[in-house]
């Protein structure tokens, strides 16, 4: 007796099939097209008649339905149309015989494709196991991914436009069974054209598989084809991978590298949504992302994944999260051994807004805060904070929780002029109760009163002070554009002030300056100047780079030193002493600005006032006075270590990502990124612990390498001149004559002066021209207070008054502020960013600067060749002069060493002679077309003129340097020979012979020029020329000396560092300023700056090439 085992019923469907029916049947002449086939189930009708069902079945689970003819729906409803249906074929009746000849057709065409075995072995055949009812079978079947495989091969080598959906694939191994390996079907898309393929047998090892494929040839059907392959399974993961380092545009454009021009895209080129979404995918399983809200995912991430010890803090309305790394600490806690500075600062862009809530509402922008620590092997970030809102209490919050983790409170503290970032530094690391009470404590200790100092010494970074400088308001526009050049340069000498006299004395002359409506002399005795010229001429000298102590105290209250004092201990026990203290510095300038003076001047500008003194108040924040008193061995302060690490994210670590992130995805990316750069970070620290001496501190670490050789080239030269005491201080160049000629240009000092000047230049140039120029980000952080965003009040000292450190925020870009329900109103237009200035160095062509109407370079070549300048113009003749290098070499050396160097300006400025004059033009008033006629009167003088056909004059001024140096300086020589006969009744028993260069030997190189000058000036004696008696001959070495180096052949050439760059004769130093070359027929001047750094003059160059490399440069004298 059979027994039947009696099935389960299914489960009851949750729409009734007569129902479904029905609503089919009222819309049946909607669900056909016009072929008699089936709507695409991305058709509208499918949804509306979900709908019509009460959304009991889905759009999709309807088609399903319907396409599979469940029910006989299909058939029903053809039936009532009057439609053929074509039931289903199965895989039985199309592969009915083993012949493939039996699946044939007059409109099916035959492709041919070859996998290659490397290919061939992902997809390999492997065995699987199916249950059924407690009964297994083994099975033979290809490899995920068998259809993109199969599928690319086939489109690569025919381009049929068809988006074929493959179907199950049968494999074959034994062939006794079957005379094929693989059989498979697919179906298009959207022609519906069939595809039948297969593989007559297994390939051998390291053999290609060979595929047939035969299908409806529909190449030049391409416009009917719209849809894509879909992207899933093993080839999503592959893509998705790739895309991990790239972008989707770059992997579209190699995937049709390969494709003809003018041909349409296949279908397995995808959209940058799809491989953007694959991209995506792939990456939240990289980095284990489970959950869709970024709330709950970082939640998740905090307690139950490999990053459960970095994230210590999340907060959702408003959103902030606090995250550092055990590593992070560690090395934290090794720097901090030493003096330790970190520099802390936010930046935007990286993190998306979040919604919440089912109303959408959109969360304020989120900054990343970050600290950085800078050493002399790296730097390494060591605490972030992401969050919603920006105020000074949210980010003292997060600082006082990275405190309360063992680590150590920094002995310097970096930032930009953020007053929410400066406020929480206060009170995390200097026990402040605001912002203020860390300046006023800070302002007391300037005073003497040590005990008030606070723990950790709070700087700002300078490139953002000097950007704020040139963003003041009255400062901008293109009228205002001297006299920015003038007062920007002139707050970056309190920038890098150091004393809190020299700061007083300078701010002092420059409220004076401002507020002076006339300068010059004083009415009633034009002998005198008024204290605005005095003040003017000051702060010019000291943006030259050149110390001067003739500045003189304007007013009448004694002893400047004992002012100061008297001053602050007047002060001290106000509420506000330093506000008092700086508006007594404004009175001060007020009452020398209103002396009268013989002109009008052109720097007055009283609006600028406010915002100096608004800034002035908080000078011990970015000022250099305080460094001495924290005993800081950082000559500047600069936050580029944590602004290098904002750039490194966003370009590096962020590259191949879309900007802004989801907040989960930017953490796990960043504490991989952090781990990973703590592991070298480390690996360095440790090696630099165990040499066997300790490292000192590198004052320097935040200067470039040029303004290190600078300042080392400055030290070697005071050294030199103050070592000893009786020396005099001088310049010297090298000149040349005749194809081989170097001019040597020397200016003279008195021996105290000398050693004076230059122990004051040296102060100068460590404490102010070593300054970095603006940082790589653009400055856009400006301090806010609630609705208002000026940086100054009305009142200065009143708005400060009325505002609580804690309510300022940090606005980066604007973005800081919070909102609520509001959405945020984007700016429609972007200005354009302008070009950085460099306002930190010493610039001693600063007067030339100010003359001319351009201001966007100063490296334009004071002298052009006549070769290729126009025709001259002077009384209706006109003048070419051609090779004009000998000329303007000579011209470029003196012009440069008449700006750098104070006794040489003032040798000519007393001095008539016309060249040297015309050599003071060039530094002094813009190079135009009257330099060039100066130039050619000058040259009309010692040189001939050649009418030529056209009636243009030419002047040919080929010659040696010896020739100009010799026409020209006459009566300004390199010295003067006495001569005097030892015969009573000779005509001329004492002579004056004046010597323009000097000849000496020199048989060891210039390492003998000392000694040899020595000689040269011995006393000798010759016999008289007019009497033939015995005379004796003394030499004097004037202001400059020309030395001619024709001992040397023409192919001798010589590295600038060669050149000596003092030398000591008589009691005079003459120091090196310029050499002359010769090459191929043409002279070049190589400036050696008062600061020890090379430039090249070449008139035949538009821009001045600097910071030549002594030691490489080889140069012919």
């Amino acid at each position: 007796m059979n027994q039947f085992k009696k099935k389960k019923p299914g489960k009851k469907p949750a729409v009734d099939p007569d129902e479904v029916f029905n609503v089919l049947k009222d819309h049946k002449n909607v669900i056909f097209d016009s072929n008699g086939k089936l709507k695409k189930i991305s058709d509208k009708i499918w949804k509306d008649l979900s709908n019509l069902l009460g959304k009991k079945i889905s759009s999709n689970c309807l088609y399903i339905s319907v396409y599979q003819d469940r029910y006989s729906h299909q058939s029903n409803l053809k039936n009532i149309l009057g439609l053929t249906h074509i039931p289903k074929q199965t895989e039985e009746d199309i592969y009915s015989t083993d012949d493939s000849s039996s699946v044939c057709d007059d409109n099916l065409n035959v492709f041919s494709i070859t996998i290659p075995y490397v290919i061939f072995s992902k997809i390999m055949p492997v065995s699987v196991n199916y249950k059924n009812n407690g009964k297994e079978r083994r099975y033979n079947i290809l490899q995920n991914g068998w259809t993109d495989v199969i599928n690319d091969a086939f489109i690569s080598a025919h381009g049929l436009p068809c988006n074929f959906i493959y179907k199950r694939a049968k494999v074959y191994c034994d062939s006794f069974n079957c005379n094929k390996f693989i059989r498979f079907s697919a179906k298009c898309k959207d022609c519906g054209s069939n595809l039948y393929g297969w593989s007559d047998k297994a390939p051998q090892l390291e053999q290609p598989l060979i595929i047939q494929i035969q299908t409806k040839d529909t190449r030049g059907r391409e416009m009917e084809h719209n849809t894509k392959r879909p992207l899933k399974g093993l080839k999503r993961s592959l893509v998705g991978a790739e895309l991990l380092t790239d972008i989707p545009s770059n992997w579209k454009r190699k995937s049709v590298s390969n494709l003809k021009f003018g041909c349409v895209l296949p279908p397995n080129v995808y959209g940058n949504n799809v491989l953007s979404k694959a991209k995506q995918q792939h990456s939240d399983n990289v980095l284990g992302i489970t959950e869709k809200c970024p709330i709950k995912s970082v939640i998740e991430l905090k307690h139950n994944s490999i990053h459960s010890g970095a994230i210590h803090g999340i907060g959702c309305d408003p959103f902030l999260l606090h995250y550092w790394t055990n590593h992070q600490l560690v090395i934290y806690k090794d720097v901090s051994k030493s003096y330790c500075r970190i520099c802390i600062d936010a930046t935007g862009s990286v993190v998306k807004k979040i919604q919440r809530s089912s109303l959408n509402l959109t969360s304020s922008d989120i900054f990343l805060y970050m600290a950085v620590v800078h050493t002399d092997f790296g730097q390494i970030p060591i605490t972030q904070m992401l969050s919603e809102r920006h105020d000074t209490l949210t980010i003292y919050y997060w600082l006082g929780q990275w405190l309360k983790s063992g680590v150590k409170i920094p002995n310097e503290a970096v930032s930009d002029y953020s007053r929410a970032l400066l406020g929480a530094m206060a009170k995390a690391f200097s026990n402040s109760s605001s912002l203020h009470s860390y300046i006023d404590k800070c302002f007391l200790a300037l005073n003497g009163h040590i005990g008030e100092l606070p723990i950790c010494f709070l700087r700002v970074d300078v490139s953002h002070m000097v950007k704020l400088f040139s963003r003041i308001k009255c400062l901008i526009g293109i009228k205002n554009k001297y006299l920015k050049e003038f007062y920007v340069r002139a707050l970056r000498l309190l920038l890098t002030s150091i004393t809190l006299t020299s700061f007083k004395e300078i701010l002092c002359a420059i409220f004076t300056v401002i507020f002076s409506e006339t300068d010059g002399w004083l009415m009633n005795d034009e002998a005198i100047e008024t204290p605005a010229e005095k003040c003017r001429n000051y702060l010019l000298s000291l943006m030259k780079g050149i110390s001067n102590d003739t500045f003189v105290t304007i007013d009448d209250d004694g002893d400047e030193s004992n002012d100061i004092f008297v001053e602050n201990d007047e002060i001290v026990n106000h509420d506000r002493g330093i506000v008092n203290y700086i508006n007594c510095i404004e009175n001060e300038g007020k009452t020398n600005a209103s002396v009268q003076g013989n002109r009008m001047s052109a720097y007055y500008l009283p609006e600028l006032g406010k915002y100096i003194k608004r800034m002035c108040y908080d000078f011990p924040l970015w000022t250099g006075i305080m460094k001495t008193i924290f005993d800081s061995p950082f000559l500047i302060a600069t936050s580029a270590p944590v602004e290098s690490s904002f750039n490194e994210l966003k370009n590096q670590i962020l590259r191949f990502d879309r900007r802004p992130m989801s907040v989960d995805r930017f953490v796990i990316k960043h504490i991989n990124s952090i781990n990973s750069d703590t592991k070298i970070f480390r690996s360095e620290q440790i090696r630099d612990k165990q040499k066997n001496k300790t490292l000192p501190i590198n004052l320097f670490s935040n200067i470039s390498d040029d303004e290190n050789i600078l300042l080392s080239s400055n030290k070697n030269i005071t050294e030199n001149v103050s070592g000893n005491n009786d020396e005099n201080c001088i310049i010297e160049n090298n000149g040349k004559e005749d194809n081989a000629k170097t001019i040597i240009l020397n200016s003279i000092m008195t021996e105290n002066d000398a050693e004076e000047e230059f122990s004051k230049t040296l102060v100068h140039i460590e404490d102010e021209s070593m300054i970095e120029s603006d940082g790589e980000e653009e400055f856009s952080k400006i301090l806010v207070h609630n609705e208002d965003n000026s940086m100054v009040g009305s009142d200065g000292e009143e708005d400060d008054s009325k505002t609580s450190d804690n309510d300022y925020f940090e606005n980066w870009k604007g973005k800081g502020q919070e909102v609520h329900a509001n959405p945020t109103l984007k700016s429609s237009t972007n200005k354009k960013r302008k070009r950085n200035t460099k306002y930190m160095d010493g610039i001693p062509e600063i007067e030339k600067i100010l003359s001319i109407r351009n201001l966007r370079s100063n490296k334009t070549t004071l002298l052009l060749n006549g070769n290729t300048t126009t025709p001259i113009r002077i009384n209706k003749n006109r003048y070419i002069v051609n090779n004009t290098c000998s000329f303007d070499s000579v011209s470029t050396v003196i012009a440069m060493a008449y700006l750098d160097n104070p006794f040489y300006k003032n040798f000519i400025d007393n001095c008539k002679n016309q060249f040297l004059e015309f050599c003071k033009k060039l530094v002094t008033t813009n190079t135009s077309a009257i330099i060039h006629k100066e130039r050619l009167k000058i040259l009309k003088t010692i040189f001939k003129e050649d009418t030529g056909i056209t009636g243009v004059n030419i002047i040919d001024c080929t010659c040696n340097v010896l020739f100009i140096v010799t026409s020209l300086l006459k009566d300004a020589a390199s010295a003067y020979e006495h001569i005097e006969c030892n015969n009573t009744n000779c005509k001329s028993v004492i002579r004056i012979v004046p010597c323009p260069t000097i000849i000496v030997r020199l048989k060891e190189g210039f390492k003998t020029l000392e000694t040899s000058l020595q000689k040269y000036l011995n006393v000798k004696t010759n016999v008289c020329l007019e009497c033939d008696e015995n005379a004796s001959s003394t030499k004097d070495l004037c202001q400059h000396i020309f030395i001619e180096t024709d001992v040397f052949a023409d192919e001798s050439q010589f590295r600038l560092s060669e050149f000596p760059t003092n030398l000591k004769v008589n009691a005079k130093i003459y120091i090196l300023h310029g050499v002359i070359a010769y090459g191929y027929g043409h002279y070049v001047s190589h400036i050696r700056r008062f600061n020890g750094v090379w430039e090249t003059h070449n008139d035949l160059q538009k821009k001045i090439k600097s910071h030549i490399n002594a030691e490489k440069t080889r140069v012919n004298p």
